[in-house]
């Protein structure tokens, strides 16, 4: 038989170790949500300096416009070297990539209806053929109150 020593010295040890986990996966569930944020926040501020690099006064231009051209999405032209956008006219096509994405296609490039007209940016997670986890943030384009595209960042 287990003396009454032991057996509180058990159940202490238990109730440190259930505190312990919940503190830390409350910490963790706190630093993930904060980290999901700044992220947000971060492609948000980037899409928009990609859509002043591309357009000086920040809006497309017409759709006829937009799919006859093949905007110059180097990474000399947007400020950061380590973004990866696509410029996508309203049927689906691609119309410019950045450097880093000449070789593949964002999942949601191919999927223009999933953002329909109408639609607010939108986040979404996918990863790419290569493996690589990836946040964009597809942000659909309106030039004269008609949708014309999207742009992915």
């Amino acid at each position: 038989m287990k003396s009454i020593r032991q057996k509180l010295a058990v159940t202490y040890a238990t109730i440190l170790t259930l505190a312990l986990a919940a503190f830390g996966l409350t910490v963790h569930l706190a630093d993930q949500s904060t980290l999901a944020a700044e992220m947000d926040r971060r492609l948000q501020v980037r899409t928009a300096q990609v859509r002043l690099a591309l357009w000086s006064q920040g809006s497309p231009p017409p759709a006829d416009v937009l799919a006859g051209s093949s905007p110059n999405l180097t990474e000399n032209q947007l400020v950061p070297n380590t973004a990866y956008v696509q410029l996508v006219d309203a049927a689906g096509q691609v119309l410019g990539a950045s450097d880093n994405l000449r070789t593949v296609s964002t999942p949601l490039a191919n999927k223009p209806a999933k953002l329909a007209p109408g639609v607010e940016p939108a986040f979404s997670d996918t990863i790419l053929a290569d493996g690589m986890p990836m946040r964009i943030l597809a942000v659909p384009l309106y030039a004269n109150n008609t949708y014309v595209g999207l742009l992915l960042v």
